[in-house]
């Protein structure tokens, strides 16, 4: 038998279209010959990196010849920023019709069971403020760590607070547009379980899902460098994207220059404003390594749990996004790009322009777990005011930084 890199070609090439790893081995096993999926799929990312390209999430086909081989520099901040693909990137951005959707882990053979978030727990201890308040102190902090270093020093960076109530048809086009049907049972089954942070899923995010009156917080800034690098699950890490979507309890990297956000604990309130411990992430990274790409992705926090068909879930989070494998042939969930991303991000109604760089957070089910009758949009938004002006006046009276608060009640 030929190598296995050149076997592996010769029936990429030979096919009617684009075949997934397990394709692949079903032709071995066809012709009578041996193959291992977890060789085949190392095989396609090493070997064959250069000669095959990555495109649906988990299809390989014959890399386009001529394929660009390095991106250049992002020089301005305008909404024209060229999209081009490189070799880093090219495996997750030609991803055009993937149809996005909730995936979990199973608890594991040793049976490890959590019935909380630790983050949580330790963020609680460390902070005596009001949930509210220190949502906005956390997320302009962030926002302005992760300035771009080309930024203009007469640009301030930007971020906009946006509460959406939305009432009736367009709650339930929300929830259809980030896959509530998939999601809700894990949320369900979590909710059905002892503890603070069931409990509180049941009262405060559930019910604005029964009600169809659901509030969705979203958090934009512009003139950051968005959330950037490798997913964080195929060898090493590089960016910002894989510390506040993959990692826990993590800030920079050891040795760093800058933070790019400080997503240790901190950013644990973007869960904890959520009633049902969800937010969905859309970015357009300024980093050269993803310029101009958009990016979305879905993330749960949730303890371990039991859905109704009797199967452990572990609480290592919920991700929405593609449908992916990792080398080893495992399923996993990774970031949409481009196309897929945009028009999700506008399904989900926080759009974002092609080079408006920055990151957009959208807090499902969003509630304050302080209050026990949540104030009307209107009044949330004056609170947001006059928690903005008491921690980043100087920085708004320096130009330095620029901070709105709108609000919207959609009842269509």
């Amino acid at each position: 038998m030929e190598s296995l890199a050149a076997e592996i070609l010769s029936i990429i090439a030979a096919a009617d279209g684009p075949l997934r790893a397990r394709d692949i081995l079903e032709v071995f096993e066809s012709r009578g010959q041996e193959a291992d999926k977890k060789a085949i799929n190392q095989t396609l990312y090493s070997d064959l990196a250069e000669k095959v390209e990555k495109v649906n999430g988990n299809q390989w086909q014959l890399a386009e010849p001529n394929a660009p081989s390095a991106r250049p520099e992002a020089e301005t901040n305008s909404s024209d920023s060229p999209e081009v693909t490189t070799p880093l990137t090219a495996a997750l951005s030609d991803k055009s019709g993937v149809e996005p959707e909730w995936r979990f882990e199973r608890v594991g053979a040793q049976g490890k069971d959590r019935g909380g978030i630790t983050a949580f727990e330790v963020f609680r201890q460390q902070n005596t403020l009001s949930p509210l308040e220190v949502l906005v102190r956390e997320s302009i902090q962030n926002s302005c760590d992760a300035r771009q270093e080309d930024l203009p020093a007469d640009v301030p960076v930007r971020v906009n607070f946006h509460l959406r109530e939305l009432n009736g048809a367009a709650a339930t086009s929300f929830l259809d547009a980030m896959g509530w049907d998939s999601l809700s049972p894990h949320v369900e089954s979590t909710a059905s379980q002892a503890g603070t942070l069931q409990d509180r899923i049941e009262r405060d995010g559930l019910s604005q899902v029964k009600d169809l009156s659901i509030r969705v917080m979203t958090i934009a800034d512009y003139g950051t460098e968005g959330l950037w690098g490798e997913e964080g699950v195929d060898g090493p890490v590089e960016g910002n994207f894989h510390r506040l979507v993959r990692a826990e309890m993590k800030t920079h990297e050891e040795g760093s220059s800058t933070t790019g956000g400080s997503f240790g604990l901190g950013k644990a309130i973007y869960w904890m404003t959520s009633g049902v411990s969800t937010v969905l992430l859309h970015s357009v990274p300024a980093n050269a390594i993803n310029a101009g790409q958009q990016r979305l992705i879905g993330c749960t926090w949730l303890p371990s749990h039991t859905t109704g068909d009797g199967k452990l879930w572990n609480s290592d989070g919920g991700w929405f996004g593609a449908p992916d494998e990792d080398v080893d042939g495992r399923p996993r969930t990774v970031s949409l790009w481009s196309e897929d991303a945009a028009d999700t991000a506008d399904a989900l109604g926080i759009p974002r322009a092609q080079g408006e760089y920055g990151t957009s957070f959208a807090i499902v089910a969003f509630d304050n777990p302080d209050e026990d009758d949540e104030p009307d949009v209107a009044a949330t938004c004056d609170a947001l005011r006059r928690f903005v002006v008491k921690w980043y006046w100087p920085a708004i009276c320096a130009k330095s930084l620029r901070v709105s608060v709108t609000g919207q009640v959609d009842d269509k």
